[in-house]
């Protein structure tokens, strides 16, 4: 986990006579880098969280920490505060806590394994939050390869790691294959390259409102970048999706006949029947798309 530390927040009065924690109450700035490490809730499911907290408060404190003098950001609680935010920030109950990190990296470092300890992940959010570490980590690890002043870090989780590879560290300590990790990152390249174009969709794909397997979202967008900007700008992303992977599955079918033929001096009927077979198959789909 990153290296961390909760400051205690006292109710001294600061120098214009507000309490500290009202005034880092209105010092809070979103940062869209790191609101984007949460998976979004559903609608109905942020909906009884507003309903909860307009009833009985925030039980929680919202973790904060400070990124520049007297300007904060939240760690943890993102979808809290936007309740809070909603319903009046003077009408509920609700506190912050503050956390302190030497850098943005750690901070990431630290949400992410936060996110992953929750038991309500989807599976797609989990692969995206294992590939997003996985991300994150190789970046922080080239950083500071490529700084001579770099300051090391003692916290086994949060430093970069040194022995053996990334990917197998965090499939270690996250409880999968390093071929996992590998796929999970593919996985999260694919859907940070559909939410720059379209937040929305990557958000409903995380969320499980569009149902998406992981697999063909990897498959679609290294196959072919035009047929992948069609999908994201489709009404119909499930269709769109698996549109192309049937035809690249009777396409590749196709092209392995076509291989073991190409390697027999004399192919049999049944092996020629088969081709034909599975051409005909593929130009019906093609037609009929």
């Amino acid at each position: 986990m990153a290296k961390k530390s909760f400051s205690v927040i006292n109710t001294r009065r600061s120098s214009g006579g507000m309490s500290v924690i009202n005034e880092m109450k209105q010092n809070i700035n979103i940062l869209p880098e790191l609101r984007d490490l949460i998976p979004p809730l559903l609608p109905d499911e942020f909906d009884q969280l507003k309903s909860n907290i307009s009833k009985e408060g925030v039980r929680e404190p919202i973790l904060i920490w400070e990124y520049e003098e007297n300007k904060y950001t939240i760690v943890d609680g993102h979808n809290r505060y936007r309740c809070v935010q909603e319903i009046g920030s003077e009408k509920v109950s609700w506190s912050v806590k503050r956390l302190e990190f030497e850098n943005l990296n750690l901070v990431k470092d630290w949400m992410i394994n936060n996110q992953l300890g929750r038991r309500n992940l989807s599976p797609s959010q989990a692969s995206y939050l294992r590939g997003l570490l996985y991300d994150t980590k190789k970046l922080a690890q080239g950083a500071q390869e490529g700084s001579a002043n770099a300051s090391k870090n003692k916290d086994a989780e949060s430093a970069p790691l040194k022995k053996g590879k990334t990917v197998d560290h965090i499939a270690q300590r996250t409880g999968v294959s390093s071929r996992t990790i590998f796929e999970d990152h593919k996985f999260q390249k694919a859907l940070d390259k559909v939410g720059v174009t379209n937040p929305e969709l990557k958000s409903n794909i995380l969320s499980g409102r569009i149902k998406v397997r992981k697999k063909d979202l990897i498959d679609f967008e290294k196959s072919n970048e035009d047929e992948f900007e069609n999908f994201i700008k489709s009404s119909d992303k499930t269709k769109s999706v698996k549109s192309f992977n049937h035809s690249e599955n009777k396409l590749t079918a196709f092209k392995v006949l076509l291989t073991e033929l190409d390697n027999e001096s004399k192919p049999s009927e049944k092996q020629l029947n088969k081709l034909s077979t599975s051409f005909d198959e593929l130009i019906k789909y093609l037609k009929n798309k």
